[in-house]
């Protein structure tokens, strides 16, 4: 395993604007715990698509927070709101309603919105918002 490196971590390699399946899967810490490696080395495949599943699920609503948009496409909260919010800081796919609704720990979450970059983002995947509804079974 390679060591961690906060600078390297911290910025997004995008071969595309915009894409988000060119950014590199979470990497833990050198002198992290084996359960800790594990977990990043778990998910580290599914990350685009649980932050394409997550705005498809947005965008097929008025609006969700990350803890609804993650019991939506069946995904745990702790994967689906790093997600969310590289959506919205970095990528500006996703903009807060201005409603905050409570969270899975007790404390507020906003709910967010699709913006046009982040439809045109899912036109240019060639996917929708109903094509997750139907996978996750939700009407």
């Amino acid at each position: 395993m390679s060591g961690y490196d906060p600078k390297a971590a911290a910025t997004l390699y995008v071969t595309e604007p915009g894409n988000l399946f060119d950014v590199p899967p979470p990497r833990s810490k050198a002198n992290a715990l084996p359960t800790s490696a594990k977990a990043a080395d778990q998910i580290a495949s599914r990350v685009p698509s649980i932050g394409m599943r997550a705005l498809q699920a947005i965008a097929g609503t008025s609006g969700l927070t990350a803890d609804e948009a993650a019991d939506r496409i069946g995904e745990d909260h702790l994967a689906v709101r790093p997600r969310v919010s590289q959506m919205y800081r970095e990528r500006g796919w996703l903009e807060p309603t201005g409603v905050e609704r409570p969270s899975s720990h007790g404390g507020e979450q906003a709910v967010m919105r699709v913006t046009e970059a982040g439809k045109r983002e899912l036109e240019r995947c060639g996917l929708d918002s109903l094509s997750v509804l139907l996978r996750a079974g939700k009407p």
